[in-house]
């Protein structure tokens, strides 16, 4: 299958080594007679990204095709600048690895399929959800110091793998509201999950929507097992935390600041 290439934007093959992904190289001339197929413009069928995705420029429309069947990540991809995912396309992801080091934003709408997937929200980097979308952490979660999440109205982050939120007294690790006028629905915890927050900021949530049911709450948890520490739950609609699982899910819970809840 061709490779689809659009300017900033390089397919590499699955043979380079992701940790070498530092910047895009030059984008090499298209074969003679090869018609490219850029992603964003109108095209039929599939179209698979068999490699590291590397953008190293601003791409305010790399999914907007609104003729597409579907879009399908395999292995990684990696956002060194700003991305913005267009409202209502789908995403198939299974077992990937999403490295952010810039900026991610899914407008409403956006519907990401699969599981098991591995993302890393790199320092001072950004996350932003529009409305209704359920982001599920079936693999894992790392979010360094100064990383955020900011969600959309019936936002739900749905945590049945790992979650890493390491902050640092300087520099907290944000989980917000696009809108602080609007709340969206907050972290609900299942059981067999592995929690770990140091430094995080959790505020603007207990709305409802995204399977929250009547439960208004920051953190909603079912089980796991949780260290919170050194973090900051406030201004929230309902409770900070609604604990529906036996206290002992907490392994560590200390220096932790509750306001306006």
């Amino acid at each position: 299958m061709k490779n689809h290439l659009v300017p900033g934007l390089l397919v590499l093959s699955l043979s380079l080594l992701f940790a070498t992904c530092k910047k895009a190289p030059t984008r090499p001339e298209p074969d003679p007679g090869q018609e490219e197929n850029p992603i964003g413009e109108t095209g039929e069928g599939t179209i698979i990204l068999t490699g590291t995705i590397s953008a190293d420029s601003v791409l305010t429309d790399v999914f907007a095709d609104p003729e597409r069947i579907d879009y399908k990540i395999v292995d990684s991809l990696a956002i060194e600048a700003s991305v913005t995912v267009k409202q209502g396309v789908v995403i198939n992801a299974q077992g990937i690895l999403l490295d952010i080091k810039g900026s991610l934003n899914f407008e409403s709408g956006v519907r990401m399929l699969g599981g098991d997937n591995h993302i890393d929200i790199r320092q001072g980097s950004k996350m932003l959800l529009g409305q209704h979308f359920s982001l599920d952490i079936t693999g894992s979660l790392n979010i360094e110091p100064g990383g955020t999440i900011l969600s959309g109205k019936g936002n739900l982050i749905l945590v049945s793998g790992t979650l890493i939120a390491e902050g640092t007294k300087t520099d907290s690790v944000t989980f917000s509201s696009l809108d602080k006028a609007v709340h969206w629905s907050g972290i609900l915890i299942e059981p067999g999950a592995q929690v770990s927050m140091n430094y995080a900021d959790i505020s603007y949530a207990g709305g409802e929507g995204g399977g929250a049911k009547k439960i208004k709450s920051a953190l909603r948890i079912a089980g796991g097992t949780i260290s919170i520490e050194n973090s900051r739950i406030h201004h929230n609609d309902g409770h900070g935390i609604y604990l529906n699982a036996h206290k002992k899910a907490f392994i560590s819970f200390s220096n932790n600041t509750f306001v306006h809840n």
